[in-house]
């Protein structure tokens, strides 16, 4: 995890709408398939969530004891991070899989 020092885990705030890679890899295919088309449309995920949020529900899940402070990342790239600019433009496809629903699936490795 990025940031991670002892029992402490300094992620930027970054709003976010995370996406399964199980729906992204459906989402390539389908678009590789369609033929050339330009700019694709968005695919995001079903909630809009905090990246700091995320990592305390995973360790939280996974039986991990760790402190995850969010920190607002300065100039440009911060700014960018914490906007919710990576939730995607409309319009935008959106995919099914919850984040807790990828927690309790197959396709989460416990970090603990």
């Amino acid at each position: 995890m990025a940031g991670m020092k002892g029992p402490i885990a300094v992620l930027p705030k970054t709003l976010m709408r995370p996406v399964a890679a199980r729906e992204v890899g459906e989402h390539l295919v389908n678009v590789a398939e369609s033929g050339p088309a330009g700019r694709t449309t968005d695919l995001v995920g079903p909630h809009d969530e905090r990246l700091a949020d995320l990592a305390r529900r995973m360790l939280a899940y996974d039986g991990a004891r760790r402190n995850v402070p969010e920190l607002r990342l300065p100039g440009r790239y911060g700014r960018g991070l914490a906007s919710g600019s990576l939730r995607g433009n409309e319009p935008r496809l959106q995919g099914k899989i919850t984040y807790d629903d990828w927690l309790r699936s197959e396709d989460h490795q416990p970090t603990a």
